[in-house]
């Protein structure tokens, strides 16, 4: 089990995706996972994730329709480790 999931939902956030991912990357805890929870989106977002090669890193897909606080709450439940850590698709996280 990890020490800390870092939860980022997203929804047609291809442009931002990538880097918010990078930084999540980033983060000085080895024991950490990455999880993006993706609300339906209709742009090439998955595309940007499918392209970064970390094993700590794990997408989803909620069902079309889906409401942005419901895949929230799918992404909190597609987390493992000990501590949330929830950031935007368009923000970016201190690796400290």
């Amino acid at each position: 089990m990890p020490v800390l999931s870092i939860l980022i939902p997203t929804k047609n956030n291809a442009a931002t995706i990538r880097s918010t991912v990078e930084t999540a990357r980033a983060v000085a805890i080895s024991d950490a996972e990455i999880v993006v929870q993706d609300c339906g989106s209709t742009n090439d977002s998955e595309g940007q994730i499918r392209t970064i090669a970390d094993a700590r890193l794990r997408y989803y897909k909620s069902p079309p329709g889906i409401s942005m606080t419901a895949n929230w709450n799918a992404g909190v439940t597609n987390c493992h480790g000990r501590y949330i850590c929830v950031v935007g698709a368009d923000d970016g996280v201190s690796p400290y």
